[in-house]
């Protein structure tokens, strides 16, 4: 994690270029996103289809994966902090 924005959307420096790598390397057709103990199976077009209760990950406006929670804090549920690592599969 490189920076929690103002709603505790945990900001990475993963592109989609390396979600395309991960995909060819795993032969899946959506990546597997692993923080704070929890699997977070493939990504979302936009915050709108994120659900309250578990979190979500997205290519950002900048284009970076960014892992957030609908109406709710992604830093505080998972309980990290910047540097914090992400592993895709």
């Amino acid at each position: 994690i490189t920076y929690i924005d103002r709603f505790g959307n945990l900001i990475s420096n993963l592109t989609s270029y390396h979600i395309r790598e991960v995909r060819g390397v795993s032969k899946r057709s959506e990546p597997l996103i692993r923080l704070g103990g929890v699997t977070i199976d493939g990504l979302v077009r936009s915050y709108a289809e994120g659900s309250t209760d578990t979190p979500h990950a997205l290519i950002n406006s900048n284009g970076y994966l960014e892992v957030f929670l609908k109406e709710g804090r992604a830093s505080d549920r998972l309980h990290l902090s910047r540097g914090a690592r992400i592993e895709l599969g």
